[in-house]
């Protein structure tokens, strides 16, 4: 007897310790990093090596620096890596700008691993390095947004880079009879001719912009034109037209009869003119800070093109405002399309981007149109962006706003009107992570701080109780098999909640049976994303949690799975359940511990019955 009591302790620990194997053998949720250098001299370039547990095909990110200051050349703070053949690590060139013992933080977010495909984790790193070599020297370059304009019309000078960033400035005129600048860089048009605007820091450094004043209320006839300025041509076919004499004004271009031409700026200064059916029609060009226009005549000949009508792409979202220096954004579309951006100094598309999905990273401050190009049909639609410089950044706004009681085990989502990043002064009572998404731990309070890219903050304090009896909240209690939906709160409820199983390009309607949605996220946009509807459409094999969030926080999930082209579904043993955040699990070394007690309590009454 006590031989087979012996056997079934180690046989009940053998289990134990299987199962915390089992549960750590998932993906790592952390990455180590390190420089190629311990030190380096201000100017000079490092390389940065993250290190991963599995192979990667790519990957996206920011970083933020204390001490010294180094940047990602042309990104601002943005880590960028792709290698279509995979590797376990990936490695970024950074450019030391300011001395100090540095310290680096690594968040990547946009992981695509070799062997599963994409993944929706967060990882976080951290390396140190000394820069060395004194301050860098104070410096300022600026733009302005139109430098030529006519008697009477405004501009506004812009700094694309500054440093000290907090450094003033001001700007002074070489010729005030010609226009005039205020203390702001608001330029004035007063009179026919040229002067130089100049900017200068309060450490001494400066730079200028010249501006062309027309002395009429229109510049010239022949000025601002269109080559060509007729087009006879084919159905399907398309004409590039050229613009002089000034740049196009994308608010200001029309035509007058759609089904016959439609058009598609590319750039500032060139048009394409896309024949769409037999006819005659007039396409209208308005120039940039200015009344003029030119007008285009086109005349297409042959008959419509056989098959369905061509789609127009539907983008979400249709505006963007981003703030400088490597903040991103994504814009999905609905059918496959090629992207391309009006000013890629503003926002560049990221080289990550997909045919149904645009990866946008701002550069400085200004506005750009990106452009979604249909593949079959060449139909076009637009998304506007606005890029902010960071000294026009106001602190964040947390939705919800007010201060937050939850029961311990419970979930709730943090949104702000920024791009921010997110933490909990105490992480024992309650965590966030990158998206918002906070779980109660235990009993106590903690503020839940977010912080934009100029530092600013917002917070709330989130106070955590133990928990009651019933299933209020808004969380996934422990019972529920996150395979099988996630069940919500009294007051605010989503159908269906079991998972659901789709094909590529199929849709699906999810719809609030209980209280009101704020807002609706997927957890891959890249398998399936969902519009401010609940409409869900599947885009790629794999599986995605969507969710339903209140005007409270509270939450309501669903799990979606994607065939693939074969019609087989992605095999569910390869994918961690974490989709759906965990908000109750006992602790496997806690259960551990327990068995290993229980058995040695077990043998000692043993021993004692024995004697």
């Amino acid at each position: 007897m006590k031989k087979v009591l012996k056997f079934l302790c180690l046989l009940i620990i053998a289990a134990l310790i299987a199962i915390l194997v089992l549960k750590n053998g998932a993906r790592a949720a952390s990455v180590s990093a390190n420089f190629s250098s311990d030190s380096i001299e201000v100017g000079d370039n490092v390389t940065l090596t993250v290190h991963f547990d599995s192979d990667i095909t790519s990957c996206s990110g920011t970083y933020t620096c204390s001490g010294g200051e180094l940047t990602t050349a042309g990104m601002g703070r943005v880590l960028m890596y792709q290698n279509a053949d995979g590797s376990d690590t990936a490695t970024f060139t950074l450019s030391a700008t300011t001395a100090g013992q540095t310290e680096i933080n690594i968040t990547l977010d946009n992981v695509t691993f070799k062997d599963d495909g994409p993944s929706g984790e967060t990882f976080t790193g951290s390396a140190s390095i000394n820069i060395s070599g004194g301050e860098q020297e104070p410096s300022i370059a600026i733009g302005i947004d139109h430098s030529s304009m006519d008697v009477g019309a405004t501009a506004h000078i812009y700094i694309s880079s500054i440093y000290p960033e907090d450094d003033s400035v001001t700007y002074s005129i070489d010729n005030s009879e010609v226009a005039s600048v205020d203390s702001e860089g608001n330029v004035l048009a007063l009179q026919e001719g040229g002067a130089t605007i100049t900017a200068t820091t309060g450490s001494g450094a400066t730079d200028t912009q010249m501006i062309t004043v027309y002395g009429g209320a229109q510049p010239p006839v022949d000025e601002f034109s269109v080559n060509p300025s007729t087009i006879n041509t084919t159905v399907g076919s398309n004409t590039n037209v050229g613009i002089s004499g000034g740049t196009l004004d994308y608010n200001r271009i029309s035509t007058s009869n759609a089904s016959v031409a439609s058009f598609v700026p590319y750039g500032e200064n060139v048009l394409i003119v896309h024949a769409e059916g037999p006819g005659d029609a007039t396409i209208t060009v308005g120039k940039s800070g200015s009344d003029a226009t030119a007008t285009i005549s086109v005349h297409v000949e042959g008959e419509e093109p056989p098959g369905p009508e061509a789609q127009t792409p539907e983008l979400n979202p249709t505006s963007v405002t981003l703030n400088a220096g490597g903040e991103s954004a994504s814009i999905t579309s609905n059918i496959p399309v090629t992207w391309t951006s009006s000013n890629a100094n503003v926002v560049a598309i990221a080289a990550n981007s997909s045919d149904t999905q645009a990866a946008i990273i701002s550069n400085y401050a200004g506005t750009a149109i990106i452009t979604a190009t249909a593949k079959d049909g060449g139909k076009t639609a637009t998304v506007s962006v606005t890029v902010k410089a960071n000294d026009e950044q106001a602190a964040p706004t947390i939705t919800p706003s007010s201060n937050i009681k939850m029961e311990v085990g419970k979930s709730v989502f943090l949104s702000a009107n920024q791009s921010v990043t997110w933490s909990s002064s105490n992480s024992a009572v309650a965590t966030v992570d990158g998206d918002g998404l906070v779980i109660a731990k235990s009993a106590g309070e903690t503020k839940i701080t977010a912080k934009n890219k100029s530092g600013k903050t917002s917070s709330i304090t989130v106070t955590v109780v133990q928990a009651s009896s019933g299933n209020g909240g808004g969380s996934t209690p422990d019972s529920v098999d996150p395979n099988q939906g996630s069940e919500t709160t009294n007051t605010f409820a989503i159908s269906p909640t079991k998972t659901q199983t789709v094909n590529i390009g199929d849709t699906i309607q999810i719809k609030v049976t209980k209280g009101t949605a704020s807002s609706w996220r997927s957890s891959k946009p890249a398998v399936a994303t969902v519009d401010n509807n609940g409409k869900v459409t599947a885009n790629s094999p794999g599986t995605t949690i969507i969710t339903a969030v209140a005007s409270d926080g509270s939450v309501a999930q669903v799990k979606v799975r994607v065939k693939d082209e074969n019609g087989e579904v992605p095999d569910p043993g390869s994918e961690s359940n974490t989709d759906v955040p965990s908000t109750g699990e006992a602790s496997t070394e806690l259960l551990l511990v327990l068995g290993v007690l229980t058995c040695v309590i077990a043998m000692f009454i043993f021993r004692k019955k024995t004697k």
